[in-house]
């Protein structure tokens, strides 16, 4: 009975299922956007668009594969030195759990005797300790694991991409991102599956002291979860800057064109087109240069404030917290 009573941890459980539907999640989205290019069912085309910003052709297509193929052995650990990686972290992270956990926590009472108790905890030390140890040793290092690799992976793949010069980018497409949305949506997958891992943590922190340790790890999170976000597009924002360029370069020069013909003779219908011209040139100057329609980045944003949030209002509700102990900070020391 012990482990329900402290609020908190309910989100431990919460962010067990949540990471569960989302890698699966993940991994179906990162087949539909990189894997499917021999077969595009029609059902389905509109979330692949990606595929279709490629320029593939037959010795093309055959050299992209075996590239993905190689880095989903890494992700799958079928490569020898990544799963003695894997292998080590876990161990490393097996070894800090049990240095933290079991032995600084314990205090030593004046008669010699463990003191087992910790205030820290509304319930019973073991059922904690079993708790941490499958949040920290059980689950996150494969999370950790796959969200990185992941991103390393989309990484490499459009950076390969990109040097090989095969983006076609479509500034007219639909989703009004270049038909880049769905890897959008992709890279906030992997930011809703980081800032889920710390489900527990924020919880736990709201109803417990603020500790030190908390103002390191609160920017280290906010610096990761920024990474996590929006590396993995970075080659490709470089390719939506070129497509956009070369696609008003194009609309450009098809209105100088027609203007041309207008100087010499009249032509209603050239008039007309001048108009769509226009039209079209604004639509593609409104294209971002990221593959995030307003949508997925307020959907970023909005999470991404919740721990923000959190931080500033234990900084102001928190007696212990650095802006009520100021005094006690000595930034310089006088000779």
């Amino acid at each position: 009975m012990g482990f329900l009573e402290d609020y908190a941890n309910y989100f431990l459980f919460i962010a067990f299922f949540l990471t569960t539907f989302l890698t699966k999640k993940m991994v179906v989205k990162f087949n539909k956007l990189y894997l499917t290019i021999d077969k595009i069912d029609e059902s389905s085309k509109h979330q692949i668009r990606f595929l279709d910003s490629v320029k593939f052709d037959n010795l093309y297509r055959e050299k992209y594969k075996q590239f993905v193929n190689t880095e989903l052995d890494k992700i799958l650990l079928q490569d020898r030195n990544h799963k003695i990686a894997f292998v080590l972290i876990q161990i490393l992270i097996f070894i800090f759990f049990m240095i933290f956990s079991f032995i600084l926590r314990f205090n030593i009472e004046p008669d010699g005797n463990w003191n087992f108790s910790q205030s820290f905890y509304p319930f019973s030390f073991y059922s904690n300790q079993l708790k941490d140890f499958i949040l920290w040793v059980v689950i996150t290092p494969p999370v950790i694991y796959l969200v990185i690799m992941f991103v390393s992976t989309v990484i490499k793949i459009n950076k390969k991409i990109d040097s090989d010069n095969r983006f076609n980018i479509n500034p007219l497409a639909p989703d009004r991102v270049g038909g880049l949305r769905e890897l959008g949506q992709l890279t906030l997958i992997f930011f809703y599956i980081t800032i889920v891992q710390f489900l527990h943590f924020f919880a736990t922190s709201l109803i417990h002291d603020f500790p030190l340790f908390h103002y390191i790890l609160y920017p280290l999170y906010f610096l990761f979860t920024i990474i996590i976000f929006f590396a993995p597009i970075y080659s490709v924002r470089k390719a939506m800057q070129i497509g956009k360029e070369k696609e008003l370069k194009r609309i450009n020069d098809a209105f100088l064109k027609v203007r041309q013909k207008i100087d010499y003779e009249l032509d209603e219908n050239a008039s007309q087109r001048l108009l769509e011209f226009k039209r079209l040139y604004k639509e593609a100057e409104k294209m971002p240069v990221w593959p995030f329609d307003i949508e997925t980045f307020s959907k970023f944003g909005s999470v991404f404030l919740i721990p923000i949030i959190v931080f500033i209002v234990q900084l102001i509700t928190d007696s212990g917290s650095i802006l009520y102990n100021l005094d006690k900070i000595k930034i310089w020391t006088n000779f």
